[in-house]
């Protein structure tokens, strides 16, 4: 497996509290920039997120599926997505992914 991508954020708000350089190549956004922002600026539109959400307060984590990142050029980037809440702060989750070994141009990600 190659490079991952690190993502923290605050579950209720999307609010991004830390993300590595490896996802922000993936969604064409510098580290800095996506600390002002939310999840909302790449997640995918068509996403269910309430339920995501319930599931991962009910779970403790998400098993790894499939959905979409917005590109900052606008071009949705297939993903595999997978997120765990932090042990000591249900209030934050942490999700990782990878972009190598990918068929199709998909983005692999595996849950923390």
């Amino acid at each position: 497996m190659g490079l991952l991508g690190v993502l923290v954020t605050e579950l209720e708000s999307g609010k991004i509290q830390n993300a590595n350089a490896e996802l922000a190549r993936i969604v064409g956004r510098d580290v800095g920039a996506m600390l002002e922002e939310t999840t909302a600026i790449f997640r995918d539109p068509d996403l269910n997120r309430s339920s995501v959400l319930a599931e991962l307060r009910n779970e403790g984590h998400l098993a790894p599926f499939e959905t979409r990142f917005r590109h900052r050029d606008g071009h949705m980037v297939p993903v595999r997505v997978g997120a765990s809440l932090l042990p000591e702060d249900t209030a934050i989750a942490t999700a990782t992914c990878s972009a190598d070994s990918c068929s199709d141009g998909k983005v692999t990600v595996a849950a923390t």
